[in-house]
């Protein structure tokens, strides 16, 4: 599959991203809080949304290169919404995994980019002391130059065990080519998931809304998905879906995800 790479480049900040697909609709994926830019993976990650690529065009947006101290959710939103408006994108469809959820949600509630339909995973509307915690953790183990140790620890919470065993040695083959610069900048985008509270609400995001967890996330739990039902049930246009088993990265291990994903998004 042809994968198209790209840069944005304004004047407050640089941004990756690549695209795949030949469809009418353009839908851009937000990926969860990685470690190292998620870019050099495009082969993947095209390979993994295959069933999207005859309908729609797919774009994957990094994070800023150089975020300052500070860096928030709502500030990753607002350059986001800068690179895909720079790319004359409109009535996108949005998925954001994690992180990207959260990112996806403030962009969502602006309305600065017209979003048909928005899907959401192991993401939450606020974060509470255990993903705090967590995230704190990772922050010092970057902070410490300990990759080898935030690889293991960040591949333990995100993955159920099975699967961790089955990426340990590729986590940690990865963990030794990470750059100081690569460690810093990962503690400043961790560092937003602590405090994070969504200014999306049910009376601001009005497109369709899927939200999708597993009951054994380590970081958010089945409260995250609770939450949503809670806030945006009433809605005609919202929809939820809890897995079991599958872990904090269910969007990536859970076998019917991309088919069920797909199926909102077509629909």
């Amino acid at each position: 599959m042809e994968i198209r790479t790209g840069k944005v480049r304004t004047g407050s900040f640089c941004m990756d991203h690549f695209s795949f697909g030949s469809g009418g609709k353009p839908l851009v994926i937000l990926p969860g809080l990685s470690v190292q830019p998620i870019t050099p993976a495009s082969q993947a990650v095209a390979l993994a949304y295959s069933v999207f690529a005859k309908d729609f065009t797919v774009y994957l947006f990094d994070r800023v290169s150089d975020p300052p101290a500070g860096y928030t959710v709502r500030d990753m939103a607002r350059d986001t919404e800068n690179a895909i408006s720079s790319l004359g994108l409109d009535e996108i469809y949005l998925f954001g995994a994690s992180q990207g959820g959260m990112i996806a949600l403030e962009m969502a509630a602006e309305h600065k980019i017209n979003v048909k339909k928005l899907a959401v995973a192991s993401s939450a509307l606020h974060t509470g002391d255990a993903a705090a915690a967590i995230t704190e953790s990772w922050i010092n183990k970057a902070l410490s130059g300990d990759a080898e140790g935030l690889y293991s620890e960040f591949g333990r919470t995100v993955y159920t065990e099975d699967v961790f065993l089955r990426y340990v040695d590729t986590l940690s083959a990865a963990a030794k080519t990470v750059t100081r610069d690569e460690l810093e900048r990962f503690a400043i985008f961790a560092s937003a998931v602590k405090g994070y509270f969504s200014s999306a609400n049910r009376n601001n995001v009005r497109c369709p809304l899927f939200a999708v967890g597993s009951d054994d996330d380590a970081i958010f739990g089945a409260d995250s998905v609770n939450a949503f039902d809670a806030e945006f049930g009433e809605n005609a246009y919202f929809s939820s879906f809890l897995y079991r088993g599958f872990g904090h990265a269910v969007y990536d291990t859970a076998p019917d995800f991309k088919e069920r994903l797909y199926g909102f998004f077509i629909s």
